[in-house]
């Protein structure tokens, strides 16, 4: 009979042989242009579809602080050993676009005048800080990150613009 041990001595055994950082690295986004551009972001349904895309993109090129993060091409699993978070370095603050998406995914689910207000600042501030954030090595895909701020903001107010002439 084998011998019964710790469950995160176990763990960390087995993490250690096949590399925890390769386990637990963030997938590069995957962008399609069709399923971005053809959504209804006037819907529900569609504003969450562009607040995910948008997060997996700034999760890979801006990085967490809760996670491993890429430095020089290999990762690091502890966010707190001083090194830049992300892949590309020398953004500011991964914890407030992360925030600020949960704060739009939030207002994204209200109508009315105070959410689309709300809705415009906070999609204003991801867009600074996204364009900030851009470099030549990741414009592709954080100017898809900025077009899809973009389609999130004007479908919702368009929809709700018609919705009141309707009415």
């Amino acid at each position: 009979m084998t011998g019964v041990i710790a469950l995160d001595i176990y763990r960390r055994r087995k993490y250690a042989r096949r590399g925890i950082g390769a386990l637990l690295a963030p997938a590069p986004p995957r962008i399609n242009d069709g399923a971005l551009l053809g959504r209804n972001y006037a819907t529900l349904e569609g504003m969450v579809f562009g607040v995910l895309k948008v997060r997996e993109i700034l999760d890979w090129h801006l990085g967490t602080d809760d996670g491993p993060t890429e430095v020089d091409g290999t990762w690091d699993v502890n966010p707190d050993s001083g090194s830049e978070a992300g892949p590309d370095s020398g953004h500011g603050g991964s914890v407030d676009w992360q925030r600020m998406l949960l704060l739009l995914l939030d207002s994204c689910q209200n109508q009315g005048p105070d959410a689309r207000i709300r809705r415009a600042m906070l999609v204003g501030e991801l867009k600074r800080t996204v364009t900030l954030a851009m470099t030549p090595a990741n414009r592709k895909d954080l100017s898809n990150a900025l077009l899809l701020l973009d389609l999130i903001l004007r479908a919702s107010d368009y929809a709700e613009r018609q919705t009141a002439r309707s009415t």
